[in-house]
């Protein structure tokens, strides 16, 4: 409650917060204003539980708080945004856990987050992948969109998001977002309104240029579909060292699928496999391949694109690096 107060800018909305086991519930949890609701999948009995199923209840948990701001205090108009209400309040939980020092047990956090986030790419993949945002005509219609694209591949977005502008530009537009909107309704333009507007007074457009518009951005994310595939596109000289490293973007066979700009870590390890990380590394929407600027001039084993995993894509390697690594599986 106390990260969530300081990075919406809101105190907690409520005058009690309660947590009940309610068995019969379908799902796992639901956050009722003030009152979130368990199944008996949370009540652990017998043995103390695993490290990684108090990990997925730790999640659970931070993910129905965050709803008390993003869902209750202010609150999506239509079933269109439903994914936003979802997706927000998954990447809250873990931005949540990694900022709070009582959870630095969880040391697998964001490896956790894969599973978000192959739900979504695992979904992006079949014939039957749809955008992100929809179109919901009515009320019944909604429960279709409970699905990997709406958690795995919103979450997965949001998280892109908050690596192209910013921890504090992000914080600043969530404020100015639940400061402008509390008890209303909203759509999901007045949320990507204020998190520009942000941007645009706090962020750094060293990278992205002056030019770069973030409404455009989301809108080449949001309403199209299907994943993209990034490799490397690598040329080395006689005794290993790179002399120039590319990243080729493709689009996956399945959906209304294009090009898109996103924003990456590069891994280069060194004959020892030890990592050089290219931070920030901006992938064109506009060409197929896009050039890695990096200073390392010592022989490479290996590189790995996405190293630090903001993007969301499939991920290939070029022979020598897939070889190296699965020649060496032992190294620590």
């Amino acid at each position: 409650m106390k990260f969530y107060k300081s990075y919406f800018g809101q105190p907690y909305p409520f005058n009690k917060y309660d947590q009940i086991f309610v068995p019969e519930h379908n799902a796992g949890a639901m956050e009722n204003v003030g009152c979130v609701t368990y199944n008996e999948s949370y009540l652990f009995r017998g043995e103390s539980p695993s490290l990684a199923k108090r990990l997925r209840f730790s999640i659970t948990i931070l993910h129905e708080l965050a709803h008390m701001w993003f869902g209750n205090l202010v609150t999506m108009k239509w079933w269109d945004d439903l994914w936003l209400n979802e997706s927000f309040a998954t990447f809250m939980s873990f931005v949540a856990m990694e900022s709070s020092p009582e959870l630095a047990h969880f040391h697998t956090l964001w490896v956790t987050f894969l599973t978000y986030k192959f739900w979504g790419i695992s979904e992006d993949t079949l014939s039957t992948t749809h955008p992100i945002t929809c179109t919901i005509n009515a009320t019944d219609e909604a429960e279709s969109l409970f699905d990997g694209i709406s958690y795995g591949k919103g979450a997965s977005f949001l998280k892109q998001i908050y690596n192209m502008i910013g921890r504090e530009a992000m914080s600043a537009g969530l404020h100015s977002y639940f400061a402008k909107y509390a008890w209303k309704n909203t759509t999901l333009p007045d949320f990507v309104n204020c998190l520009n507007d942000a941007f645009e007074a706090k962020g750094d457009k060293t990278l992205l240029g002056q030019d770069f518009s973030l409404s455009e951005w989301c809108d080449t994310w949001l309403t199209t579909s299907g994943v993209n595939i990034l490799e490397p596109v690598v040329e080395f000289s006689a005794s290993g060292v790179i002399e120039k490293l590319n990243i080729k973007q493709t689009c996956d066979l399945r959906g209304l699928n294009r090009l898109r700009k996103q924003k990456i870590d590069v891994g280069i390890y060194d004959a020892n496999f030890k990592l050089h990380c290219v931070k920030d590394v901006i992938v064109s929407d506009k060409e197929e391949e896009s050039t890695v600027l990096f200073n390392f001039t010592s022989p490479v084993a290996a590189i790995m694109i996405n190293v630090n995993d903001h993007g969301y894509a499939k991920v290939r390697f070029d022979k020598k690096s897939l070889d190296a690594l699965t020649n060496n599986l032992h190294v620590s």
